[in-house]
């Protein structure tokens, strides 16, 4: 357990930092003007028009999140299944269209090989900087409501 928290946690975090402390603070600075613009935005973000239909190779899952002022590299968006019976947890990243729908808001997509039923899935949104230790340093998640 303590050699789990310090490769996990303790070795990246100093690494973070020592990076973070490079360059006169600029890597500092850009992530807390990341994370503000974060707080700052985060309640006019949504996740909206989910849906799910069968493809060759498996289930396309689609869903589009409304962004408003937020850079969409900022946050990611995953497709998300809890543990049921035999079939384990996981997390998919899905692929954002380039092409903004509209003002803020972007489509994203994914297609899965699963027996699993629709209803296990869900559509969830995180932050996103190759700078933080997702979720240690910074746990915005949003849900599919």
């Amino acid at each position: 357990m303590v050699r789990e928290y310090v490769d996990q946690v303790y070795i990246p975090a100093a690494v973070a930092m020592k990076r973070r402390s490079g360059q006169n603070g600029a890597v500092a600075a850009g992530l807390n003007a990341w994370h503000t613009t974060l707080s700052r935005e985060w309640h006019k973000i949504r996740l909206e028009n989910f849906c799910a239909d069968e493809v060759e190779g498996g289930r396309r899952f689609r869903v589009e999140a409304f962004l408003g002022e937020l850079n969409p590299d900022s946050v990611a968006v995953q497709l998300y299944a809890d543990r049921v019976g035999d079939a384990e947890e996981c997390s998919i990243p899905m692929v954002r269209n380039e092409m903004s729908i509209e003002g803020g808001r972007f489509s994203y997509e994914v297609i899965v090989e699963t027996s699993r039923p629709v209803k296990d899935f869900t559509p969830r949104l995180i932050a996103q900087h190759s700078d933080t230790l997702i979720p240690l340093e910074d746990a915005h998640i949003l849900w599919l409501r």
